[in-house]
Parts: structure tokens; C-alpha cells; sequence
């Protein structure tokens, strides 16, 4: 070991051990808690920045406008699933004729849509799930405008189904 030079890792970087030495230095002279604030700092320098806030303000900012945007959707799905079981009368029986109308509407059914559904409804999330993966009418995730279906039982495999299915993917660039 002796003569050898020590290497750590810092933020997948492979350092000496002048490198480490150079970089506790930094770390005591500047005050900074730690290598991934030293790491910033020199970023920023190289970017024309010249310290650590900068970056925190930035990050803060983009972090805020991203909240904003969910909170936008968010708002915006809670408004629309509020209609669609006014127009149920908030009646519980109603609960598969409005999972098909927020289906409908999105297209899937976002998780916003079920969690304000059992609120609204008073019936559990475990129920509505129950719901929504047994009927192949609903979809848990987010899926296109528009489904292009093929047929692949028996007969329909015997004329080529799996064939048609293929070469649509291909042609409309999609996968199955």
C-alpha cells in the first residue's frame, strides 16, 4: 500500500488522495458541509454563478413551478370527476357508470380521480381498484387517444390476426 495512491469515490468520481486532500481543504476554508456543496460551488463558478445559492434558488424555482403544474392538474381532474358524479347524484350504485365516464374523459383513470371518487363516494380505494382491474373497459395507466384493437381469438389467429397485429405495430410505429 505504501507509495500507492489512495482512491475514494466522490459522485461517482474516482479521486487521489492529493484530490481528496485539496478537496477537505476547500471544504474547511469555505465552510462547506459537504462534497456534493463543494462540487456545486465549482459548477457554478465554471457556469459564471458565483455561489451555492444560485443554484439552490434555481432548483427551488423550477421544483415550484413543477408543484404548480401537478397541483394544476390535480385541480383540474378533482373539478371534472365533482361533475361527473354530481350528475350521479353521489350515488354509490352509479360507481361503474362513473369510472366509464372518467374513462371516457381521460381516457384512463388517474389516481387523482380515484382517490377523490372514494372521498367523495365514501367507498374505499380497494374497492374502486377491485373495479377498475377486473372490467377490461378501465386502464390504470395513461394510454392513447386511440386503441387499435385485433381480434386473435381462433378463428380470427387462423386468417392471420397475429400477422395484421405485427404490421400494424410497424406501420403505426407502436409497440403491442
Amino acid at each position: 500500500m505504501k507509495g500507492e495512491s489512495r482512491k475514494s469515490k466522490f459522485v461517482g468520481i474516482r479521486m487521489t488522495a492529493a484530490q481528496e486532500e485539496l478537496l477537505s481543504k476547500l471544504r474547511e476554508t469555505h465552510g462547506y458541509k459537504s462534497q456534493t456543496e463543494v462540487l456545486l460551488n465549482g459548477l457554478e463558478s465554471l457556469a459564471g454563478h458565483s455561489s451555492v445559492p444560485v443554484a439552490a434558488s434555481l432548483s427551488r424555482d423550477y421544483r415550484l413551478q413543477e408543484h404548480e403544474e401537478v397541483m394544476r392538474k390535480v385541480i383540474e381532474v378533482v373539478s371534472k370527476v365533482d361533475e361527473i358524479i354530481d350528475r350521479h347524484n353521489k350515488d354509490k350504485r352509479a360507481l361503474i357508470q362513473i369510472l366509464l365516464e372518467i374513462q371516457r374523459e381521460y381516457n384512463w383513470l388517474p389516481k387523482e380521480a380515484i382517490l377523490w371518487l372514494s372521498e367523495r363516494l365514501g367507498v374505499s380505494i380497494n374497492q374502486i381498484y377491485q373495479i377498475a382491474t377486473f372490467y377490461k373497459a378501465f386502464s390504470l395507466i395513461p394510454r392513447g387517444r386511440h386503441l387499435v384493437r385485433v381480434c386473435t381469438g381462433t378463428a380470427c389467429h387462423v386468417r392471420g390476426a397475429i400477422t395484421l397485429s405485427d404490421r400494424a405495430s410497424q406501420l403505426l410505429n407502436l409497440s403491442p
